[in-house]
């Protein structure tokens, strides 16, 4: 069995001014597998707590990893990074093939790392 490796090369980006009213930052892995940059998530503020709230790419709401709150961003940003390899390995997803599934209706399809490692658990 092989394993991905790659380099945890967090980035930070400020939303546009029009969307700085629900995010506050925008998290990137640069360029992580040689395939261009993977959004990982975003940091929200809430205006009416101040509390800071970890919103992860393609983890479901209801999801226990997903909503953690934080008085500080950086606190966030640190579970951030203290939790981006268990993201990778549980819930990024690569694009399959389109001629792999042409029952698809959306055109594309994806694997969860669960789906293509279901022994990982």
């Amino acid at each position: 069995m092989s394993c991905t490796k790659f380099t945890v090369d967090l980035h930070e980006a400020e939303p546009h001014s029009d969307l700085k009213w629900r995010y506050f930052k925008f998290l990137y892995l640069l360029d992580p597998v040689g395939e261009g940059d993977e959004k990982v998530g975003n940091i929200q503020m809430s205006s009416f707590t101040g509390l800071f709230y970890v919103d992860w790419e393609h983890v479901p709401g209801d999801d226990e990893f997903q909503w953690r709150s934080f008085d500080s961003y950086e606190k966030a940003l640190k579970f951030v990074r203290s939790n981006i390899l268990k993201w990778w390995q549980q819930y990024h997803t690569f694009e399959q093939d389109n001629e792999l599934d042409d029952d698809n209706d959306w055109g594309e399809s994806c694997l969860t790392a669960s789906e293509r490692n279901p022994f990982m658990h």
